[in-house]
């Protein structure tokens, strides 16, 4: 039987309460191991960007959680994607 794969996506995920509040909740799930191993979290907006600028912003943004675990940081930033969309 194939492994499960789960996606969270995330609308708006340039702006003011993506940055503040779920990107570091979701985060902080991650380091503490209650977000399950094969869960993708896409972010999706209207600025665009390339997935690579996104994690970037978002990492910058969990320096300040988290800035004695870059490791944790960065395993979580290998679950982000990004995908611009027009309404």
């Amino acid at each position: 039987m194939p492994a499960a794969t789960e996606t969270i996506i995330l609308f708006g995920a340039t702006g003011d309460l993506a940055q503040r509040m779920l990107f570091p909740s979701l985060y902080h799930l991650h380091a503490d191991g209650l977000l399950a191993a094969g869960v993708t979290i896409v972010g999706s907006g209207r600025s665009v960007m390339t997935s690579g600028a996104f994690r970037e912003s978002i990492g910058t943004l969990l320096a300040k959680e988290a800035a004695s675990d870059t490791a944790s940081v960065a395993a979580f930033l290998e679950r982000v994607e990004y995908c611009a969309v027009d309404v």
